[in-house]
């Protein structure tokens, strides 16, 4: 974990030591890397703007100073989504400081977050997506993995970061259940195209490429070695363009339809959230969004 601390300037030692404790906690708490760096980043940016003001306090910081920072954000040309996303990071230090005795009082708490306006989500239609499905090569090993990958990613919703990382026994073919190990740990059905893929994948494309030292990871480049999640990236852009949709396929936007198809479906929103593996309802509620905005668009 790369330490965020502002040593050599004059911040405050307990604004220091809070904002390293808040990142270790996060660490303990199992957030991946990639969390924890943007954590840093934004909080390491706010204690300097707060350094430059003068403040050597936690307890000095005041409503006023974090809308300048915000503002000051705003001016250095970052977007109001971006913004609300450090504004949301500065609010769970506050936070842990109070909780952790760092400061007696929060001033992030009054402080409201940027209108950010949501962005239109994209969906392929399901047509789209059976063209997508048959332009793989499936004579060729490196083909059939590519049609495994993409049916894995439209059938469970899965994130590219997860996919990276699955392992053969997290596949359960007979009953057609993957489980799906991160930070929100879950078990996702898998329909049979997917199934279908996969076992094909096993019996004639993998041993192509397997060896003793990456054997435990399902999904392999021509290497033999781990797929990283710019290959993923690549296999589905290039689908996207062999299949002449109109738009860049990438693995978010398979995870976007599945969501979306499932409600279509008449899914519940609660068993799509567990199935995506959100940890609040509030990120899954875009596409119910998405779906009323349809249908009223239909009617």
């Amino acid at each position: 974990m790369s330490d965020f601390s502002l040593q050599g300037q004059d911040t405050s030692k307990n604004l220091d030591l809070c904002l390293n404790a808040f990142l270790h906690s996060l660490k303990k708490k199992g957030r991946s890397p990639n969390t924890i760096e943007a954590y840093g980043r934004d909080l390491a940016k706010y204690l300097s703007f707060i350094d430059k003001t003068g403040i050597f306090d936690i307890d000095s910081i005041e409503r006023a100073t974090i809308s300048d920072h915000l503002q000051n954000l705003r001016m250095g040309g970052l977007s109001e989504s971006t913004i609300a996303r450090n504004l949301t990071s500065i609010k769970r230090l506050h936070r842990f400081a109070i909780l952790n005795r760092y400061s007696k009082r929060n001033p992030s708490d009054v402080v409201d977050a940027p209108k950010v306006e949501r962005k239109t989500l994209d969906i392929l239609g399901v047509d789209q997506i059976s063209m997508l499905m048959e332009t793989p090569d499936l004579s060729d090993p490196l083909g059939m993995r590519d049609r495994a990958i993409l049916e894995l990613l439209y059938a469970t919703g899965i994130r590219v970061s997860e996919l990276t990382k699955l392992k053969k026994n997290s596949l359960d073919l007979p009953r057609g259940i993957i489980h799906i190990l991160s930070q929100q740990q879950r078990y996702v059905p898998i329909g049979g195209p997917a199934k279908r893929a996969l076992r094909n994948y096993f019996k004639a494309g993998r041993i192509h490429h397997a060896n003793s030292l990456t054997d435990d990871y399902v999904f392999l480049n021509a290497q033999g070695n781990q797929l990283s999640r710019m290959s993923i990236w690549k296999i589905t852009k290039k689908a996207g363009e062999k299949a002449k949709i109109d738009r860049d396929v990438s693995p978010h936007l398979l995870r976007h339809c599945f969501a979306t198809h499932l409600l279509e479906g008449g899914a519940n929103l609660r068993d799509v959230q567990e199935l995506l593996g959100h940890t609040v309802i509030a990120t899954t509620q875009i596409y119910e969004q998405y779906n009323a905005s349809k249908i009223k668009q239909v009617h």
